[in-house]
């Protein structure tokens, strides 16, 4: 399964990264919207994990390009701060699959990714 992670503060992407290639994903990264934004378009990853706020184009929008511009249903998990309460609602509104809360906790996040798993493999059989 590959995964498009696009999160502007390098150590959480970096430490996403990693945890996420030792469960065994294929993993590719973005440092902002901008470049997730053409790492969809010629990676084609199967689920996206997006923070909100970032420089040049936001998670938000991100969001919005993947669902109203590119057609695409891919899993789109929203990463969000704590007291973004109104980005999240917006998030879900736009089409957000899920979202999950900083400070980050990998497990409940993998455990979600391998939900969508599950479901795209059930799917394919």
């Amino acid at each position: 399964m590959k995964i498009l992670v696009v999160e502007d503060d390098i150590v959480t992407l970096k430490a996403l990264e990693y945890r996420l290639k030792l469960e065994g994903f294929e993993v590719i990264v973005a440092k902002d919207g901008r470049h997730g934004k053409k790492l969809i378009q010629t990676k084609k990853p199967d689920i996206i994990i997006s923070d909100i706020l970032m420089p040049h184009t936001n998670g938000i929008e991100l969001l919005s390009m993947v669902r109203h511009e590119m057609k695409l249903d891919v899993p789109f998990i929203i990463i969000t701060a704590l007291g973004q309460k109104s980005n999240m609602d917006k998030a879900i509104e736009i089409g957000a699959t899920d979202y999950v809360v900083k400070p980050l906790d990998t497990n409940e996040l993998i455990s979600k990714i391998k939900e969508y798993e599950i479901l795209k493999n059930g799917s394919n059989e």
